[in-house]
């Protein structure tokens, strides 16, 4: 049996996978954990899988399956097992036919099988809740945290992060929006997993910069010590050594891998603004990010670029030298900066 043409609704009807998603056979439990952790590009499939086993049987609170995601997750940031591949169990297959041609059959047939074999068993799969811990960096502050297992992190100005451990402390989860300075101890027998929009970043013992702004869509890492694994595009996920940066674009869904520079990648730690050719949205993100105010162009220059830099200085001095540099003026109210003509 083919298992990587197997859609969720496929899955779901499949007694071997029911049996996984219950946890009552651990033959079963080990040969899908396995095969979920050979074939991450069937992560998808796999979680709708399980996501419609838990409404359909459990009713599984969303707490529940955020731990249950999260585990999948963990799965796809790991490095390839390296192992022979499992072989396929003996179960008699249902159907393909059936499953192929009608699939609201195919769902059907998987809601009866889920059903009986629930009821059968007597036994709900064990679920262990993840408990989220929260932190908050406000506009114009930075602040540094440390995690359970002694890692640290220094959030850039208008940062929000949490993060979560496994029950076997086996695996540690942060979600990241803002900017953040990571540096991870390594721990081989840990997974670290830190997520910012679409992009996952398995830590394999290191220091690094990530940012993930929802504004802009953007999500970047840039390595700086150690080794890091990335995946966005495709489960495989590229390797990052000191000194390379990737960045990942979701409206173009584009991955772009390059050095870069440490002096302006890590200027924000020593209070330091820096601008590379950056267009108006991305000044007025910056600016809404470090000094809270908004910044609104009213003149009519659209495509306006910027290069610079500005050492621990005010937000009217940084409008004040963009306008000169443009060739405009710019006006305040309350909190908001208007650029004008």
């Amino acid at each position: 049996m083919d298992f990587k043409l197997y859609k969720a609704e496929d899955f779901a009807a499949d007694e071997s996978f029911i049996r996984y998603f219950q946890q009552s056979d651990e033959q079963d439990v080990q040969f899908w954990q396995n095969w979920i952790r050979c074939n991450p590009d069937r992560l998808t499939e796999i979680i709708t899988a399980e996501t419609m086993l838990a409404r359909l049987l459990g009713h599984i609170p969303q707490q529940e399956l955020e731990a249950e995601q999260a585990r999948m997750m963990a799965f796809l940031a790991q490095q390839p097992v390296e192992q022979p591949p499992v072989q396929p169990l003996n179960i008699p297959p249902a159907p393909r036919h059936m499953l192929r041609t009608v699939l609201a059959a195919a769902v059907l047939a998987g809601i009866l099988i889920a059903a009986g074999l629930w009821l059968l068993s007597g036994r709900q799969r064990q679920y262990t809740p993840l408990q989220w811990t929260s932190f908050s960096s406000a506009p114009t502050q930075r602040t540094t945290i440390e995690l359970p297992d002694g890692s640290t992190i220094q959030l850039n100005a208008s940062t929000h992060i949490r993060y979560a451990q496994t029950a076997a402390k086996d695996s540690l989860i942060v979600a990241l929006d803002g900017e953040a300075f990571f540096t991870i101890a390594r721990n081989d027998k840990r997974i670290f997993i830190v997520q910012g929009g679409d992009m996952i970043v398995n830590v394999l013992g290191t220091s690094f910069n990530m940012s993930y702004y929802p504004e802009s869509g953007k999500s970047r890492v840039a390595l700086v010590n150690g080794k890091l694994k990335v995946v966005a595009t495709s489960p495989e996920g590229i390797i990052l050594v000191p000194n390379e940066a990737i960045t990942y674009h979701a409206g173009q869904t584009t991955l772009s891998k390059a050095t870069f520079d440490a002096t302006t990648e890590l200027g924000w730690r020593e209070n330091k603004l820096y601008f590379d050719h950056a267009d108006f949205p991305e000044i007025a993100l910056q600016l809404k990010r470090l000094y809270n105010i908004t910044c609104i162009n009213r003149s009519k220059v659209v495509n306006m670029q910027y290069t610079g830099h500005f050492d621990n200085v005010g937000y009217k001095q940084v409008v004040a030298s963009i306008c000169y540099a443009n060739d405009l003026r710019y006006t305040t109210a309350n909190d908001t900066v208007f650029i004008q003509q």
